[in-house]
This record gives C-alpha cells, sequence and structure tokens, in this order.
C-alpha cells in the first residue's frame, strides 16, 4: 500500500496508525494558471519638441509579477499635429516605468525631427498628439496559481521519479499569501510537505517556507526499523 507521513504525528505508534495512502488525500492536482496579458491604449496630449508627454495606466487590484512587454525605450510612433496629419517616427518612447501597480509610459518628440521642418511652412514646435499601444502581463494570485508555483517548487527539490505522482493543494490566507500542502510518492518512498507561499507588491518572485518529510516505506513497515530511523526531515526555505 502507498503509504504517506501524517505532518502532524510526534511518535512512531502515531505515525504508524496515521500513516495515510497518497491516493486516499483528497488534493487537487496542481492547475496551470498562466499570466494574464492585456493590451492597453495610452495617449499622449500637448507635448512638443520643448515638452514631454506621459500616460499612465492602472493594474488590477491584487496585480503582481507585472511586466510590460510593450513598447520598449526607442520605439517610434505617429504624432498629429492641428491639422490632423500623421507624421511618422515624430515621436518615440523614452520612458517605460511599472511601480507598484502603475505604469508610466513617457514619449517625446524626435530631436531630429524638432531641428527640421517636417512638412513646408510647418512650426515645429507646435503642440501634437500621439497614441500607442502598451502589452502588460501580470498575474493575480489564487489558489490555483499557488498551486502551480508550489508544484513547480516541488519538481525542482525532489527527484524526477516523484513527478509523475505529485498532487498539491493550498488555501488563501490573505492577499497573495497562502497556505499549501503537496504529496507524492515513488517505488516505496512517499513525500508530504506543509508550508506557506507569500507573494509582496514588489517582488519579484514568490517566497516559499516549506517544512518536507520523506518516508521511506520498505525501511519501516517491511524491514521494521523505528521510524526515526526511516524518517528524514527538510526544510525550503526560497
Amino acid at each position: 500500500m502507498r503509504r504517506l507521513i501524517d505532518a502532524s504525528a510526534r511518535t512512531a505508534s502515531t505515525l504508524t496508525a496515521c500513516t495515510l495512502a497518497v491516493s486516499a488525500l483528497a488534493l487537487a492536482p496542481a492547475e496551470i494558471s498562466a499570466a494574464l496579458s492585456r493590451v492597453v491604449p495610452l495617449s499622449f496630449d500637448g507635448a512638443s519638441c520643448d515638452a514631454v508627454a506621459t500616460a499612465s495606466w492602472r493594474l488590477p487590484a491584487g496585480a503582481r509579477l507585472a511586466y510590460a512587454a510593450r513598447p520598449t525605450v526607442g520605439a517610434r510612433l505617429v504624432a498629429t499635429k492641428a491639422d490632423s496629419y500623421g507624421r511618422d517616427d515624430f515621436a518615440r518612447v523614452t520612458g517605460v516605468e511599472l511601480r507598484g501597480r502603475t505604469l508610466t509610459v513617457t514619449v517625446a518628440a524626435d530631436p531630429v525631427r524638432c531641428r527640421s521642418v517636417a512638412l513646408p511652412g510647418e512650426p515645429v514646435d507646435a503642440p501634437w498628439n500621439a497614441a500607442i499601444d502598451a502589452t502588460i502581463s501580470y498575474v493575480v494570485p489564487d489558489h490555483r496559481w499557488a498551486q502551480r508555483e508550489t508544484a513547480k517548487l516541488a519538481r525542482q527539490q525532489l527527484e524526477s521519479g516523484f513527478s509523475d505522482t505529485l498532487v498539491t493543494r493550498c488555501r488563501a490566507r490573505g492577499q497573495a499569501r497562502f497556505s499549501c500542502e503537496l504529496t507524492a510518492y515513488a517505488g516505496d518512498s512517499a513525500v508530504y510537505g506543509k508550508g506557506r507561499l507569500t507573494l509582496a507588491q514588489d517582488d519579484e518572485w514568490p517566497h516559499y517556507d516549506f517544512t518536507v518529510k520523506h518516508l521511506d516505506d520498505y525501511c519501516h513497515a517491511v524491514l521494521r526499523r523505528p521510524l526515526s530511523r526511516c524518517l528524514r526531515t527538510t526544510r525550503w526555505r526560497f
């Protein structure tokens, strides 16, 4: 019988009585929850050769791990002046910043175009408008995301033989804070882990704190060796 350690048991007699079959533990397989990707139209008004223009967009509440895929610094865009005639490459992106939940993009007129006349008789310092689409990716952590991240951590820390039987379960304990469990078995070895996963607003990756028990079931159930010789405990802290 496949057996799994009851993490709360401390004595040999209690652990022997509470050893569980992995299949009996109602843990859902980790579900893949991909990052969300959104295209956001940004407009820039009233800029000139003497002044830059900025536009901002606020991410949804709870968004984490945000990344602006585009635009990139140096990208060029069409600018429109009062005559509504678009000037190709008149403006360019000079700054892309993600701070907290706010994306801010800065654009400026191309210095070369500002020193020349784009059209006969055109005042080069007249105000202009521009628009560009920004693509931003982010995650809003939920229990499915936490299960995926827990599974990713376990596959990195455990031998490859445990991957096919790995299951996880997570519950929210606050905004971007989760308590999680994991189980897996391979041959006569079983693993049970329990811990926390957190992701603060400005973190670039999740933080983990797990206690993981490894049981050699053959050692304990067949060879009848003391549980202390067949049980190993490790700590995953990242």
